[in-house]
């Protein structure tokens, strides 16, 4: 029997064993080149926000069910601050409201009881990805800090909090980026965090200092990572030294990198270059390695338009496991 105690709630019956931290942080999703057939939308080009606007549960169910066939343990949904369109920009179908988001508070919930009975690992991002912006930037996501913390009490052991997509770095200060880890560790001490950041831009700009014990990353367990790369970007020093950063001695260096390009990669164990080396502590609490994950690269913005293939994506995924991550989007 597993050893990991259950959590049996009033309004969720038994959940599942409580995961592990690498259960919880090392993320395994399929961000792209998954197809689901839905009576909502048709059948389309899966985007995993898009979750939240399905209302009939059999459409959802159809999305665990190809998430299990592809081998997904994580499912992305983001906590809305209202109904508006979760996809703005054009030439992609989602373009549509969330039905469940913060002004449906037991619904949203109930899916992320939803999730961890169809045995998913919920990330939530905290709606708050536009910079600075006090509708839907930072001051937004703290503001949904304390809001989210109680709506989800006696769930976080199960869930990934996070500050997605990539305005978040670049976008909202270093100072802010900095500060949400620590409201965050004061309200869910041993919760999960993660947050993406953009093309080629480590947050928040110091190099490994920002990763060091009481560093301003050091609040974060994570970090999902964004490159240009896709199928009309070659691979370029947005994969190949960020990559080296990251992983360390794990860095495998394409054969396709210049041998005058970041020479010295790998870094060793305890390189300054190698920024995740010490782990995640905080105020002398060693949480546990960092788990970095190679997320999102042209392959979401053109899987949902259709100008990609799942070949095509599948053949980045190999190039990018290949340099040694162990977790790939």
């Amino acid at each position: 029997m597993d050893s990991r105690r259950y959590l049996t709630l009033s309004n969720s019956k038994t959940l599942p064993p409580i995961p592990t931290r690498e259960e919880v942080c090392g993320v395994n999703i399929s961000a792209a080149g998954l197809t689901v057939k839905t009576k909502q939308l048709g059948t389309v080009p899966w985007f995993e926000p898009a979750i939240a606007c399905l209302s009939n549960q059999s459409d959802r169910q159809a999305v665990y069910d190809v998430k299990h066939q592809a081998g997904d343990k994580h499912i992305i949904v983001e906590f809305f601050k209202d109904n508006r369109p979760i996809y703005d920009e054009t030439g992609q179908p989602y373009a549509i409201p969330s039905v469940i988001n913060e002004t449906t508070p037991t619904q949203f919930r109930a899916l992320i009881i939803e999730f961890l009975k169809n045995k998913f690992t919920p990330i939530i991002s905290y709606h708050g990805d536009n910079g600075e912006n006090p509708d839907d930037g930072y001051p937004n996501a703290l503001r949904q800090l304390p809001i989210l913390t109680e709506l989800l009490k006696g769930l976080h052991p199960y869930i990934y909090y996070a500050r997605l997509w990539d305005g978040v770095f670049y976008g909202a200060t270093p100072e802010h980026i900095a500060n949400f880890g620590v409201q965050f560790r004061k309200l869910i001490p041993n919760g999960y965090l993660t947050m993406e950041h953009n093309s080629g831009h480590i947050p928040v700009g110091n190099g490994g200092a920002d990763w060091a014990p009481d560093g301003p990353m050091s609040t974060y367990d994570g970090i999902m990572a964004e490159f240009d790369y896709g199928n009309s970007i070659a691979p370029n020093n947005t994969l190949w030294q960020v990559g080296a950063r990251y992983l360390g001695p794990d860095y495998r260096r394409p054969p396709d990198q210049p041998k005058d390009d970041d020479p010295s990669a790998p870094f060793g164990p305890n390189d300054g270059r190698f920024y995740l080396r010490s782990g995640a502590q905080y105020q002398g609490v060693n949480r546990g390695p960092y788990y970095p994950i190679a997320f999102e690269w042209y392959n979401i913005y053109d899987w949902v338009r259709l100008d990609t293939t799942v070949e095509d994506i599948n053949q980045q995924r190999r190039y990018i496991r290949n340099m040694g991550w162990k977790y790939v989007g």
